[in-house]
């Protein structure tokens, strides 16, 4: 006997249950592109093939299991990315800190030239603030080519000036900043302390020999993600700083930090000393301590050597935003879940069962 139109006709796929499908890879596409970016793309399209897999397939729980099993061989890889996450990590803070031993090696430089330190700002006649302390040294960090594009006369925002700030060197970036906590781009993570008593009293450069309490008692520059634009004449002032530096909330404390995918981690921060070195001091010193490392003349008792011993601990936040997509990622990942073993339409013939299914395959 011959075929009948059924049997001889190729198997498609019903309209309805393409537009089904259609629509279920644009919301698992829409929810995987807002955890990891255009990247989600990737797993988002292995996942909606791999249903694809089982509901072709003869014997679905069978392939299933199958397609199950590759997945969680998968997933195992990730499970070594915390420490390469870790590795990574490390070298950006080794980076952070090459950074601010660059900027006191830049600092000598300009020393060395004008018998003193830059001042905090340039002024004008007027006494308007005009560039920062950041542009002064762009000749001994190896931005010589930049610096002359400069009007100092005038202001940092002004037409002339104002397009080089998204010429920022890479120097003044904390490299751990660029996983999501730098605020703008601009933006530079290290800041001076400006006032009174610091090394930094304004308009005036201090000297090496200013420093009573010693280089090696006195901070240049901290690491700060404060948002300050990198040429505008604009630092921490004492007081503001001392309230930050001395928070025991680590993210109103602006240090260093570093986001994984579920956390955001604050450990404390870098600081630049009068003698060059770069040290790291971690969140919840007292302001007593921070008064006395920010003086060039201090008057407070440093005990540097207990501060020192300090162990560095870091602070965790929990990224809600992220847990909240990725829960609904992983709700839409399983959504065709029940449909595997819930009245699946079998091959052979209209209204079959999954028994037809497990007894053909």
């Amino acid at each position: 006997m011959g075929d009948s139109p059924n049997e001889s006709r190729p198997q498609q796929l019903p309209i309805r249950a393409l537009l089904m499908y259609v629509a279920y890879c644009a919301a698992l596409i829409a929810a995987a592109v807002s955890i990891y970016g255009p990247g989600g793309i990737v797993p988002a399209a292995i996942i909606a093939f791999a249903w694809s897999s089982v509901f072709q397939s003869k014997n679905r729980p069978r392939m299933f299991l199958i397609v199950s099993g590759l997945g969680f061989l998968l997933c195992c890889v990730p499970l070594m990315l915390p420490k390469v996450q870790g590795a990574r990590e490390a070298a950006r803070r080794t980076q952070c800190r090459n950074n601010l031993k660059q900027i006191g090696v830049a600092l000598y430089n300009y020393h060395d030239v004008f018998d003193s330190f830059p001042p905090a700002y340039t002024v004008d006649e007027t006494g308007r603030p005009l560039h920062s302390w950041r542009v002064l040294i762009l000749p001994y960090i190896d931005s010589s080519i930049l610096y002359p594009r400069f009007d100092l006369s005038e202001p940092w925002d002004s037409e002339k000036n104002l397009p080089l700030l998204n010429e920022m060197p890479d120097l003044f970036a904390c490299p751990s900043s660029t996983d999501g906590h730098v605020k703008e781009e601009t933006s530079t993570h290290y800041v001076a302390v400006v006032g009174e008593g610091t090394a930094w009293p304004g308009v005036g450069g201090s000297r090496i020999g200013d420093f009573k309490d010693g280089t090696t008692n006195t901070v240049l520059v901290i690491e700060c993600d404060s948002g300050i634009p990198w040429t505008e004449p604009r630092d921490l002032e004492l007081d503001e700083a001392l309230v930050t530096l001395s928070s025991l909330d680590a993210e109103t404390a602006l240090g260093h930090s570093h986001e994984t995918f579920f956390f955001e981690e604050f450990y404390g921060r870098h600081v630049l000393l009068g003698d060059g070195s770069v040290d790291f001091l971690t969140h919840g010193i007292d302001r007593r301590f921070w008064r006395g490392i920010l003086s060039i003349d201090d008057e407070f008792g440093l005990d540097w050597e207990r501060s020192e011993r300090r162990e560095v601990t870091g602070q965790r936040k929990l990224r809600i935003d992220r847990c909240v997509k990725f829960a609904v990622f992983v709700l839409i990942a399983l959504f065709p879940l029940p449909w595997v073993w819930l009245n699946p339409r079998s091959e052979y013939g209209r209204g079959g069962t999954m028994t037809d299914d497990i007894s053909a395959g």
